[in-house]
């Protein structure tokens, strides 16, 4: 949870936009975190999101705790922000 609300904070993007966020929309060659129409509020355009130095912190947190045993369950839920309650 905490790096959700992390990367909340460095992008000013919306919760339901960041719940959203799939692993394939990082780019990390180009440093970018594409936000496709379907994503976000304003549906015409796809949008980005710049990968800072504290954005990119949060997302090395996240790798991180992918490579945790916890999550051997969702290591194929293409999600960036997985969770441990399900079915």
């Amino acid at each position: 949870m905490a790096p959700f609300i992390m990367l909340q904070m460095y992008t000013g993007r919306r919760q339901k936009e960041l719940m959203k966020l799939k692993l394939s929309y990082v780019d990390e060659p180009n440093r970018i975190i594409l936000l496709p129409g379907h994503v976000h509020k304003v549906r015409k355009t796809d949008q980005f999101i710049t990968i800072t130095p504290p954005v990119a912190m949060v997302l090395e947190m996240l790798n991180k705790a992918r490579q945790d045993i916890r999550y051997e369950k969702v290591k194929d839920v293409p999600w960036l922000f997985p969770t441990l309650k399900f079915n």
